[in-house]
């Protein structure tokens, strides 16, 4: 898995199109990016001051409509607003370690 640094700060996105943008630490992200189950992970973090603010930004209208178009699969369409909130926080987690993947992968991470 990508090495994402605690000490930083990372642009996040979830959706197609970069639908909603918001910060991450790194610390939320590596407690949040780990094999097994995460639920607990994200559900504490999505409490958080930082994601609340962040996502505070974005009507429920942008918020569901992200979520119906990123969580098309096992969409639960009497979601509340937490519980989008939650899914998305992890959407936006994974497209971090994603893309610092490719990153490497792509010899354009040099440490």
């Amino acid at each position: 898995m990508a090495k994402i640094q605690n000490e930083k700060n990372y642009w996040c996105y979830t959706g197609s199109c970069y639908l909603l943008e918001f910060v991450l630490t790194g610390w939320m992200i590596n407690e949040i990016a780990h094999p097994g189950p995460n639920d607990a992970d994200v559900e504490r973090n999505a409490k958080t001051e930082i994601v609340q603010k962040a996502f505070s930004d974005f009507s429920d209208e942008q918020i569901r409509q992200t979520y119906n178009e990123t969580c098309y699969e096992n969409n639960n369409p009497n979601a509340d607003r937490q519980e989008m909130i939650e899914y998305l926080l992890w959407d936006a987690v994974w497209n971090i370690v994603d893309e610092q993947e490719e990153n490497i992968q792509e010899g354009e991470l040099h440490e």
